[in-house]
């Protein structure tokens, strides 16, 4: 049962890459200048949606795999607290997607600001696989 959330974030974390992928074209057009990028917007913002909210469900999956087998929430250490960073990344990141989707104009800083935001999640979600990895090490799981 525990391998259900590592197994679900690889996979999130693997679709997170190619949404990150998708964001760098319009990045490339929007503040590179590059003509001739092709971002494709609503591939994007559904997968980038979907990818967010299942970050979200593995965060509450984890906490409670980790809650039924330690009766602890953070007894994993720093795989707890970068998750906790994450899901406040990952509700900015759906906040500044979905205003961007809505109010639909031209404008330079809040695709900046989401791009960061999301590319910094990105990031620690890698991590994560380290810290994961070290989690089910150290208490004999794999």
């Amino acid at each position: 049962m525990l391998f259900f959330h590592p197994l679900l974030q690889f996979g999130v974390i693997l679709l997170a890459l190619f949404v990150l992928w998708l964001g760098w074209h319009r990045f490339q057009s929007l503040h590179l200048h590059r003509r001739g990028v092709v971002f494709r917007r609503r591939r994007h913002v559904l997968l980038g949606r979907l990818t967010l909210l299942l970050m979200l469900a593995g965060l509450f999956g984890g906490l409670s795999m980790a809650w039924l087998t330690w009766s602890s929430v953070f007894i994993t250490g720093w795989h707890a607290r970068v998750a906790m960073v994450i899901a406040v990344l990952a509700v900015t990141g759906y906040a500044t997607g979905s205003h961007m989707e809505r109010v639909k104009k031209r404008r330079t800083w809040l695709p900046l600001l989401h791009g960061i935001t999301n590319a910094v999640l990105v990031l620690l979600a890698l991590f994560q696989i380290y810290t994961g990895w070290r989690v089910l090490s150290m208490y004999g799981i794999i």
